[in-house]
């Protein structure tokens, strides 16, 4: 091994380092090839060093991954150094991201999660009641002040139950007889939502190839994580009932795995509640084919008129998994939501919920059962629901003054959600983005194609704001430009 060059000792570079920059050099020139084998004493000779600062300079060099040693070949030019002179660069992240295997949300979605952030936003589809007359904080800042000198159970705030809070389970057990559901505490997990509830069981539960039915338009087909888990959606027409059973006989495939998602109670997003023949029919159909239910109650608690029993009463099989949640009108901003599962997948939601979310919310767990167990959550249901009728009188009013000839909806499912259509084929995502100071939830955000509804709230105003939202709603779409 010949090399003309010899290091400079008078340099403020030390000797090893100035090794390291000329085998560098060497290699990027070609001279020391990949695979090489380098010597320690040749180099030391040609250099006119010690053999010890040829090693320091290895030494360093096999840091950087540029050689490295193989037993009886000595030390090795490394195959990948090409990478390591590669210029230092951050990670392509943007990359990762759309490799990434959670579906993102469509572009609509991203915009309306953006506009509604803005504090200058009058948000006319808020799912929170409003402050007045309908003060949904009372039951809440009442079990807050016990929660401060709250010693019933001991313990109660370690993070200890994988199911969730027991004294909470055994009260919800307690309530769900309300609505005729005979459970047990072990059969019910508490989540941190009821987005949190629907997400876990769908990743506990469905798989690619997964047939997977609820109603079209259903707030669920938005959701990106069953595209993300390859299941085949299928949209189910449907009435003023609810879904239409026959629709669902037609496209069910009885060869394979199916699962259908039923929101009977103020449907997110069209208000519908399912009548109580409409309930027997899907039921019948869904014990006959063997087909498991989840039914997302959460709305149970918010009506003008009592709905029909959930479909978990009448559930002699245990086909259906039940999510339930304190409605927003009692329990703002603090997210609790449950299920009654049934034994033989328990265990698979309970270890899905641990590898997502972790530790529970034991918190908003103490104060739910505090509003149960004290009967703070029932009084303000009693409270809202005297409330409601002349409330949504006021609110068809304000509809038929602004919206008659415009618009149409259904009087029956005028109640928590207002589900306007729209004349005329009107462009509703167009005039969402139009719209200013006002936010609405436009029936693309769901139906995953152009639709001419859109989703109002009739109690997250006070009333003056509402008629000043309808009416400059009403504007616009006169204006033809949509």
């Amino acid at each position: 091994m010949n090399i003309k060059w010899t290091p400079d000792k008078n340099s403020d570079i030390p000797i090893y380092l100035q090794i390291v920059a000329h085998i560098q050099h060497m290699i990027k020139t070609g001279y020391f090839q990949t695979g090489i084998s380098l010597s320690e004493r040749a180099l030391a000779k040609n250099y006119n060093v010690s053999r010890g600062t040829v090693a320091e300079a290895f030494r360093e060099l096999k840091c950087a991954g540029i050689l490295y040693t193989v037993p009886r070949s000595g030390t090795v030019v490394s195959q990948d150094v090409w990478n390591r002179f590669m210029p230092a660069q951050s990670p392509d992240w943007n990359k990762l991201a759309k490799l990434g295997m959670q579906k993102e949300n469509r572009a609509l979605l991203n915009e309306m999660y953006h506009k509604v952030s803005s504090p200058d936003i009058i948000n006319l589809s808020a799912l929170l009641f409003s402050e007045t007359p309908f003060n949904p904080y009372d039951p809440l800042t009442k079990a807050i002040k016990e929660v401060v000198s709250y010693s019933g159970y001991p313990g109660a705030l370690n993070n200890v139950d994988r199911l969730g809070f027991f004294a909470l389970r055994k009260t919800l057990a307690d309530h769900l007889k309300n609505y005729g559901i005979n459970t047990k505490p072990d059969n019910i997990v508490v989540f941190n939502g009821y987005l949190e509830a629907i997400n876990i069981i769908h990743y506990a539960l469905l798989h690619p190839g997964v047939n997977y039915y609820a109603m079209s338009g259903d707030w669920i087909a938005s959701m990106g994580n069953i595209y993300t888990l390859g299941v085949n959606y299928y949209p189910l027409a449907y009435d003023e009932e609810g879904p239409d059973p026959d629709d669902l006989s037609r496209k069910i495939n009885r060869k394979g795995v199916n699962i259908l998602y039923l929101n009977p109670v103020n449907h997110f997003p069209t208000g519908i509640t399912l009548s109580h023949k409409r309930r027997e029919k899907l039921l019948s159909i869904s014990k006959k084919l063997q087909i498991p239910v989840i039914e997302n109650d959460m709305m149970r608690d918010i009506w003008r008129k009592e709905p029909p029993p959930p479909l978990k009463a009448s559930d002699e099989y245990d086909q259906i998994i039940y999510v339930g949640a304190f409605s927003n009108m009692c329990y703002a901003n603090v997210n609790l939501a449950w299920g009654v599962v049934p034994d033989a997948v328990i265990n698979r939601i309970c270890d899905v919920r641990l590898q997502f979310c972790g530790g529970r919310n034991v918190l908003a767990e103490l104060l739910g059962y505090i509003m149960l167990a004290n009967g703070y959550y029932s009084e303000n249901v009693r409270y809202i629901r005297s409330l409601l009728p002349s409330w949504l009188d006021k609110t068809e009013n304000l509809l038929r003054q602004y919206m008659n000839g415009v618009a149409e909806w259904n009087s029956d499912n005028i109640n928590y959600h207002i589900w306007l259509k729209f004349k005329d084929n009107i462009d509703t995502q167009k005039l969402f983005y139009d719209s200013g100071k006002y936010y609405f939830s436009p029936g693309a955000a769901s139906a995953h194609a152009r639709s001419s509804h859109i989703r109002l709230n009739s109690v997250c105003n006070s009333m003056d704001i509402f008629e000043k939202g309808l009416q400059t709603l009403s504007l616009m779409v006169g204006s033809k430009k949509y």
